[in-house]
């Protein structure tokens, strides 16, 4: 019997009120959920060369915690507050299936 929680989508909002702050957020999201850290530097550095200008990117799914993390990333310069959109997903298994939780204190649950 599956006791675990079912879930296909978990999503967070993070705002930085500076792009320092807003860097800060992302590289701790990359380091902390194994994302591709090159695409993302590339990134900030873009964005930092033109701080004012609007900028749109999503990180690639890292998959360390036992669950699909992406920063879906909103920049415009011209507003006090930058978003990052985390989406959680569960991660597919080969059956089309999914797996939650694996890692996260011992919790695992499979979905059909």
């Amino acid at each position: 019997m599956n006791t675990g929680l079912d879930f296909t989508e978990v999503a967070n909002f993070l705002t930085a009120k500076s792009l320092d702050e807003f860097a800060e957020l992302i590289r701790y999201g990359v380091g902390r959920y194994g994302a591709d850290n090159t695409s993302t530097e590339d990134w900030i550095g873009s964005v930092s060369a033109r701080p004012d200008q609007k900028s749109s990117f999503a990180i690639g799914a890292g998959t360390w915690t036992g669950v699909q993390v992406t920063y879906d990333l909103r920049y415009n310069g011209s507003k006090d507050t930058q978003v990052i959109i985390v989406h959680v997903n569960p991660l597919p298994l080969d059956d089309g299936r999914t797996m939650f939780g694996r890692g996260l204190g011992g919790t695992c649950g499979i979905l059909d």
